[in-house]
Protein backbone atom coordinates (compact mmCIF):
# COMPACT_ATOMS: atom_id res chain seq x y z
CA UNK A 1 0.00 0.00 0.00
CA UNK A 2 1.10 3.58 -0.65
CA UNK A 3 -0.42 4.58 2.68
CA UNK A 4 1.82 5.23 5.66
CA UNK A 5 -0.01 2.39 7.40
CA UNK A 6 -0.70 -1.23 6.47
CA UNK A 7 -4.19 -2.67 6.14
CA UNK A 8 -3.74 -4.30 9.57
CA UNK A 9 -2.81 -0.96 11.11
CA UNK A 10 -5.72 0.90 9.48
CA UNK A 11 -8.15 -1.77 10.67
CA UNK A 12 -6.74 -1.47 14.19
CA UNK A 13 -7.16 2.31 14.10
CA UNK A 14 -10.81 2.03 13.03
CA UNK A 15 -11.56 -0.56 15.72
CA UNK A 16 -9.72 1.45 18.35
CA UNK A 17 -11.72 4.58 17.58
CA UNK A 18 -15.00 2.65 17.83
CA UNK A 19 -13.83 1.30 21.18
CA UNK A 20 -12.94 4.75 22.51
CA UNK A 21 -16.17 6.33 21.23
CA UNK A 22 -18.14 3.79 23.27
CA UNK A 23 -16.30 4.56 26.50
CA UNK A 24 -17.99 6.66 29.15
CA UNK A 25 -16.00 8.55 31.74
CA UNK A 26 -16.60 9.72 35.27
CA UNK A 27 -17.02 13.41 36.00
CA UNK A 28 -13.74 15.28 36.31
CA UNK A 29 -14.86 17.04 39.48
CA UNK A 30 -12.86 15.69 42.45
CA UNK A 31 -14.72 12.97 44.36
CA UNK A 32 -17.61 12.74 41.89
CA UNK A 33 -18.40 9.23 40.62
CA UNK A 34 -21.24 10.25 38.29
CA UNK A 35 -20.85 9.74 34.56
CA UNK A 36 -19.84 12.71 32.44
CA UNK A 37 -22.38 14.02 29.96
CA UNK A 38 -21.70 15.32 26.47
CA UNK A 39 -20.89 18.99 27.09
CA UNK A 40 -20.06 21.81 24.72
CA UNK A 41 -16.67 23.47 24.73
CA UNK A 42 -18.45 26.52 23.29
CA UNK A 43 -21.70 28.06 24.50
CA UNK A 44 -24.44 26.46 22.42
CA UNK A 45 -27.49 28.70 22.56
CA UNK A 46 -25.94 32.13 22.09
CA UNK A 47 -22.45 31.51 20.78
CA UNK A 48 -22.97 28.66 18.30
CA UNK A 49 -26.57 29.62 17.58
CA UNK A 50 -25.38 33.06 16.47
CA UNK A 51 -23.34 31.60 13.59
CA UNK A 52 -25.60 28.66 12.73
CA UNK A 53 -27.87 28.39 9.70
CA UNK A 54 -30.88 26.16 10.32
CA UNK A 55 -29.15 24.99 13.50
CA UNK A 56 -26.01 23.80 11.68
CA UNK A 57 -22.36 24.83 11.44
CA UNK A 58 -19.33 23.45 9.62
CA UNK A 59 -16.60 21.81 11.65
CA UNK A 60 -13.95 19.14 11.40
CA UNK A 61 -15.50 15.68 11.10
CA UNK A 62 -15.31 14.16 14.61
CA UNK A 63 -12.99 11.31 13.70
CA UNK A 64 -9.40 10.76 14.78
CA UNK A 65 -9.14 7.92 12.26
CA UNK A 66 -9.04 10.24 9.25
CA UNK A 67 -5.72 11.68 10.47
CA UNK A 68 -4.11 8.25 10.46
CA UNK A 69 -5.52 7.45 7.02
CA UNK A 70 -3.72 10.37 5.42
CA UNK A 71 -1.31 9.21 2.73
CA UNK A 72 0.49 12.48 2.05
CA UNK A 73 1.13 15.88 3.60
CA UNK A 74 -1.37 17.52 1.26
CA UNK A 75 -4.26 15.19 2.16
CA UNK A 76 -7.19 17.23 3.45
CA UNK A 77 -9.22 16.56 6.55
CA UNK A 78 -12.96 16.46 6.14
CA UNK A 79 -15.03 19.46 7.20
CA UNK A 80 -18.70 18.55 7.66
CA UNK A 81 -21.99 20.33 8.27
CA UNK A 82 -23.28 19.25 11.70
CA UNK A 83 -26.03 20.27 14.08
CA UNK A 84 -24.89 22.54 16.90
CA UNK A 85 -26.01 19.94 19.44
CA UNK A 86 -23.16 17.73 18.21
CA UNK A 87 -20.55 20.41 17.55
CA UNK A 88 -17.38 20.54 19.67
CA UNK A 89 -18.52 18.28 22.50
CA UNK A 90 -16.57 16.38 25.17
CA UNK A 91 -17.19 14.10 28.16
CA UNK A 92 -15.89 16.21 31.02
CA UNK A 93 -18.42 16.71 33.80
CA UNK A 94 -21.64 15.19 35.07
CA UNK A 95 -24.87 17.12 34.55
CA UNK A 96 -24.83 18.56 38.08
CA UNK A 97 -21.27 19.86 37.98
CA UNK A 98 -21.46 21.00 34.37
CA UNK A 99 -24.52 23.09 35.24
CA UNK A 100 -23.10 24.42 38.51
CA UNK A 101 -19.63 25.23 37.23
CA UNK A 102 -20.47 26.86 33.91
CA UNK A 103 -23.87 28.45 34.59
CA UNK A 104 -22.38 31.99 34.72
CA UNK A 105 -21.16 31.70 31.11
CA UNK A 106 -24.07 29.62 29.83
CA UNK A 107 -27.08 31.56 31.09
CA UNK A 108 -26.14 34.84 29.40
CA UNK A 109 -23.48 36.46 27.24
CA UNK A 110 -19.90 36.40 28.43
CA UNK A 111 -18.93 39.63 30.17
CA UNK A 112 -15.29 40.45 29.24
CA UNK A 113 -14.97 42.60 32.38
CA UNK A 114 -16.00 39.74 34.66
CA UNK A 115 -12.92 37.83 35.89
CA UNK A 116 -15.03 34.82 36.86
CA UNK A 117 -16.36 34.54 33.32
CA UNK A 118 -12.86 34.65 31.86
CA UNK A 119 -11.57 32.11 34.37
CA UNK A 120 -14.46 29.76 33.53
CA UNK A 121 -13.68 30.02 29.82
CA UNK A 122 -10.08 29.12 30.65
CA UNK A 123 -11.21 26.22 32.83
CA UNK A 124 -13.49 24.82 30.15
CA UNK A 125 -10.83 25.11 27.45
CA UNK A 126 -8.30 23.27 29.63
CA UNK A 127 -10.88 20.57 30.45
CA UNK A 128 -11.71 20.15 26.78
CA UNK A 129 -8.03 19.87 25.90
CA UNK A 130 -7.53 17.20 28.55
CA UNK A 131 -10.50 15.16 27.31
CA UNK A 132 -9.29 15.31 23.71
CA UNK A 133 -5.79 14.21 24.71
CA UNK A 134 -7.22 11.45 26.90
CA UNK A 135 -9.24 10.19 23.94
CA UNK A 136 -6.25 10.11 21.60
CA UNK A 137 -4.06 8.44 24.22
CA UNK A 138 -6.62 5.68 24.77
CA UNK A 139 -7.07 5.26 21.02
CA UNK A 140 -3.33 4.90 20.43
CA UNK A 141 -2.99 2.43 23.30
CA UNK A 142 -5.92 0.33 22.07
CA UNK A 143 -4.57 0.41 18.51
CA UNK A 144 -1.20 -0.86 19.72
CA UNK A 145 -2.85 -3.63 21.74
CA UNK A 146 -4.94 -4.76 18.75
CA UNK A 147 -1.93 -4.89 16.44
CA UNK A 148 0.12 -6.75 19.06
CA UNK A 149 -2.65 -9.33 19.37
CA UNK A 150 -2.11 -10.10 15.69
CA UNK A 151 1.53 -10.98 16.21
CA UNK A 152 3.12 -7.63 15.30
CA UNK A 153 4.56 -6.58 18.63
CA UNK A 154 4.64 -2.81 19.15
CA UNK A 155 6.09 -0.69 21.91
CA UNK A 156 4.36 2.58 22.84
CA UNK A 157 5.15 5.33 20.34
CA UNK A 158 6.50 8.68 21.48
CA UNK A 159 3.14 10.19 20.54
CA UNK A 160 1.29 7.73 22.78
CA UNK A 161 3.73 8.35 25.62
CA UNK A 162 3.36 12.09 25.15
CA UNK A 163 -0.42 12.03 25.42
CA UNK A 164 -0.24 9.69 28.40
CA UNK A 165 2.25 11.97 30.15
CA UNK A 166 0.15 15.09 29.44
CA UNK A 167 -2.94 13.52 31.00
CA UNK A 168 -1.14 11.99 33.98
CA UNK A 169 1.58 14.55 34.77
CA UNK A 170 0.58 17.91 33.34
CA UNK A 171 -3.19 17.85 33.72
CA UNK A 172 -3.23 17.41 37.54
CA UNK A 173 -1.12 20.56 37.93
CA UNK A 174 -3.34 22.59 35.61
CA UNK A 175 -6.57 21.24 37.08
CA UNK A 176 -5.54 21.85 40.67
CA UNK A 177 -4.51 25.43 39.94
CA UNK A 178 -7.61 26.44 38.02
CA UNK A 179 -10.04 24.63 40.32
CA UNK A 180 -8.50 26.36 43.32
CA UNK A 181 -9.03 29.72 41.66
CA UNK A 182 -12.70 28.96 41.05
CA UNK A 183 -13.37 27.58 44.52
CA UNK A 184 -11.76 30.56 46.21
CA UNK A 185 -13.68 32.99 43.99
CA UNK A 186 -10.67 34.87 42.71
CA UNK A 187 -8.73 34.93 39.47
CA UNK A 188 -6.04 32.62 40.85
CA UNK A 189 -3.30 34.37 38.98
CA UNK A 190 -5.17 34.08 35.68
CA UNK A 191 -4.49 36.78 33.09
CA UNK A 192 -6.73 37.53 30.10
CA UNK A 193 -6.47 39.81 27.09
CA UNK A 194 -9.79 40.56 25.38
CA UNK A 195 -10.37 42.13 21.98
CA UNK A 196 -13.84 43.07 20.78
CA UNK A 197 -14.81 43.13 17.11
CA UNK A 198 -17.94 45.08 16.24
CA UNK A 199 -19.67 42.32 14.27
CA UNK A 200 -20.28 38.61 14.21
CA UNK A 201 -17.32 37.18 12.25
CA UNK A 202 -18.95 33.80 11.62
CA UNK A 203 -16.44 31.66 13.52
CA UNK A 204 -16.46 30.22 17.03
CA UNK A 205 -13.63 28.28 18.63
CA UNK A 206 -12.03 27.12 21.84
CA UNK A 207 -8.63 25.60 22.38
CA UNK A 208 -5.30 25.44 24.17
CA UNK A 209 -1.87 25.99 22.68
CA UNK A 210 1.71 26.61 23.73
CA UNK A 211 4.13 29.35 22.83
CA UNK A 212 6.89 26.89 21.92
CA UNK A 213 7.51 23.22 21.34
CA UNK A 214 7.23 20.71 24.13
CA UNK A 215 9.17 17.45 24.38
CA UNK A 216 8.22 14.27 26.18
CA UNK A 217 10.95 15.07 28.69
CA UNK A 218 9.39 18.50 29.32
CA UNK A 219 6.04 16.92 30.14
CA UNK A 220 7.53 14.17 32.28
CA UNK A 221 9.42 16.75 34.34
CA UNK A 222 6.32 18.79 35.13
CA UNK A 223 6.18 19.68 38.81
CA UNK A 224 4.30 22.98 38.81
CA UNK A 225 3.33 25.79 36.46
CA UNK A 226 6.84 27.23 36.38
CA UNK A 227 8.33 23.90 35.28
CA UNK A 228 6.21 23.62 32.12
CA UNK A 229 6.46 25.52 28.82
CA UNK A 230 3.94 28.39 28.87
CA UNK A 231 0.48 27.66 27.50
CA UNK A 232 -2.63 29.70 26.88
CA UNK A 233 -6.29 29.11 26.16
CA UNK A 234 -8.15 30.97 23.45
CA UNK A 235 -11.82 31.55 22.81
CA UNK A 236 -13.45 33.28 19.87
CA UNK A 237 -16.96 34.06 21.09
CA UNK A 238 -19.38 35.43 18.48
CA UNK A 239 -22.75 36.99 19.26
CA UNK A 240 -25.34 38.63 17.02
CA UNK A 241 -23.61 42.01 16.78
CA UNK A 242 -20.09 41.44 18.12
CA UNK A 243 -17.28 38.95 18.66
CA UNK A 244 -14.91 38.60 21.60
CA UNK A 245 -11.39 37.29 21.03
CA UNK A 246 -10.04 36.12 24.38
CA UNK A 247 -6.56 34.80 25.20
CA UNK A 248 -5.99 33.60 28.77
CA UNK A 249 -3.00 32.21 30.63
CA UNK A 250 -1.74 31.70 34.15
CA UNK A 251 0.21 34.62 35.60
CA UNK A 252 3.36 32.49 35.59
CA UNK A 253 3.07 32.20 31.81
CA UNK A 254 1.60 35.58 30.93
CA UNK A 255 4.81 37.46 30.11
CA UNK A 256 5.98 34.88 27.58
CA UNK A 257 2.46 34.55 26.16
CA UNK A 258 2.29 38.33 25.74
CA UNK A 259 5.64 38.35 23.93
CA UNK A 260 4.46 35.49 21.74
CA UNK A 261 1.55 37.51 20.37
CA UNK A 262 3.19 40.92 20.41
CA UNK A 263 1.20 44.10 19.84
CA UNK A 264 -2.19 43.28 18.31
CA UNK A 265 -3.81 46.65 18.81
CA UNK A 266 -4.12 47.59 15.14
CA UNK A 267 -6.69 45.93 12.88
CA UNK A 268 -4.21 44.14 10.61
CA UNK A 269 -2.51 42.46 13.54
CA UNK A 270 -5.86 41.60 15.13
CA UNK A 271 -6.98 40.07 11.84
CA UNK A 272 -3.85 37.92 11.80
CA UNK A 273 -4.49 36.85 15.41
CA UNK A 274 -8.09 35.85 14.68
CA UNK A 275 -7.15 33.75 11.68
CA UNK A 276 -4.26 32.15 13.56
CA UNK A 277 -6.44 31.15 16.51
CA UNK A 278 -9.39 29.97 14.44
CA UNK A 279 -7.68 28.17 11.56
CA UNK A 280 -4.24 27.24 12.82
CA UNK A 281 -4.16 26.87 16.61
CA UNK A 282 -7.66 25.42 16.77
CA UNK A 283 -8.14 21.93 15.35
CA UNK A 284 -11.94 22.04 15.34
CA UNK A 285 -13.32 25.53 14.69
CA UNK A 286 -17.06 25.95 14.18
CA UNK A 287 -17.70 27.95 11.02
CA UNK A 288 -20.94 29.55 9.92
CA UNK A 289 -22.43 28.10 6.71
CA UNK A 290 -22.93 31.72 5.68
CA UNK A 291 -19.12 32.04 5.67
CA UNK A 292 -17.97 28.55 4.65
CA UNK A 293 -20.26 28.30 1.62
CA UNK A 294 -18.92 31.57 0.21
CA UNK A 295 -15.28 30.42 0.27
CA UNK A 296 -13.50 29.35 -2.88
CA UNK A 297 -12.30 25.78 -3.27
CA UNK A 298 -8.74 27.01 -2.71
CA UNK A 299 -9.72 28.75 0.54
CA UNK A 300 -11.57 25.67 1.80
CA UNK A 301 -8.58 23.47 0.97
CA UNK A 302 -6.26 25.88 2.78
CA UNK A 303 -8.44 25.71 5.92
CA UNK A 304 -8.60 21.91 5.76
CA UNK A 305 -4.82 21.71 5.54
CA UNK A 306 -4.09 24.25 8.27
CA UNK A 307 -6.42 22.97 11.02
CA UNK A 308 -4.66 19.64 11.24
CA UNK A 309 -2.38 18.65 14.11
CA UNK A 310 0.99 20.41 13.68
CA UNK A 311 2.66 17.04 13.00
CA UNK A 312 0.65 16.68 9.81
CA UNK A 313 0.65 20.19 8.37
CA UNK A 314 2.38 20.79 5.06
CA UNK A 315 3.20 24.46 5.78
CA UNK A 316 3.27 27.10 8.49
CA UNK A 317 1.03 29.49 6.57
CA UNK A 318 -2.21 30.76 8.08
CA UNK A 319 -5.24 31.18 5.77
CA UNK A 320 -6.73 34.68 5.61
CA UNK A 321 -10.41 33.78 5.90
CA UNK A 322 -11.65 36.41 8.35
CA UNK A 323 -11.10 39.90 6.98
CA UNK A 324 -11.45 42.85 9.35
Amino acid sequence: MSSRFSKLQINAIVRAEKYVNNLRFNCLYPGCAEKAISSHSQQKERQLRSIAVDGHVYTLAPSVTQVFKMKAANDQLQVKRVGITNASTFYGFCRKHDNELFKPIESDEVNPDNKQHLTLLFFRALSYEYCMKRKVHLLLRKRRELISQNGQRLVPSEMELGFEAWTSKKWPVLFSQILSALQQDHDGGVRSVVHQIGRNIGVSCCGVSGVRGETLSDIMNTQDLRSMPPLYAFNIVPYTDKTFVIVTSFAEHSIEVSHHFGDVENMNQLESLVNTLAFYNCEDPCISPALWETLSMEEKEFVQLSIRHPSYRSSNLVPRIIKL
